[in-house]
């Protein structure tokens, strides 16, 4: 079972201890992301413009319950990329070991920081896997339907999941062009991606 929570910004590690960059969780984006993707995979018109908010809360369940729906291969997909993801922290213990740049003390401490944070970053991992994997089905989504319009109200994590599928549209073949816009009069401030293929 594939398990989703929020860990904390990106570590960096070292023999001297751990740090952090600021670098967010990718957890923080999950809900806005599903969000858009149960809307787009709902659409039945080639405009989204029902504007959505987080107002309603989306358990973990209810993400794999939608990206099942979308991706129902997300668990072999996850474990195949985890598993990478845990094999690379394994050849970057090994590297430690095997440094002829570090004393045997600084090896031992940088070797114990990377073994104390293994479960934090394989959490975060496991989040941006997911998160990743949200975006991309809403990029096959947007493709297949050929949609043209994204309208969601304004936030930080909203404006983080569009401006991932703007960047992510914007590197598609065959070559996709988006406009992002915040719409600060009126109503709620909202955000709009348009999509020309």
């Amino acid at each position: 079972m594939i398990k989703l929570e929020f860990v904390g910004n990106k570590p960096i590690v070292d023999s001297h201890g751990v740090s952090f960059d600021t670098k967010h969780d990718k957890y923080e984006y999950i809900e806005p992301a599903i969000h858009i993707l149960d809307m787009v995979y709902n659409l039945v018109d080639s405009k989204v413009t029902d504007k959505i908010t987080l107002d309603v809360s989306i358990t973990p369940e209810a993400v794999f319950t939608i990206l099942k729906k979308v991706s129902p291969k997300i668990e072999s997909i996850y474990e195949d990329k985890i598993s990478k993801y845990k094999q690379h922290i394994k050849e970057q213990e090994q590297k430690v070991i095997q440094s002829k740049n570090l004393k045997p003390e600084e090896k031992k401490a940088y070797y114990n920081n990377l073994e104390i944070m293994e479960k934090y970053r394989t959490q975060r991992a496991t989040n941006k896997i997911i998160y990743e994997e949200i975006i991309n089905n809403i990029i096959d989504i947007i493709l297949e339907k050929k949609i043209t319009k994204i309208v969601v109200y304004y936030n930080n994590q909203f404006l983080h999941s569009i401006e991932s599928i703007e960047s992510t549209l914007e590197r598609s073949k065959p070559l996709t062009r988006t406009k992002l816009k915040i719409i600060a009069t009126g109503e709620k401030p909202h955000i709009e991606l348009d999509i020309q293929h």
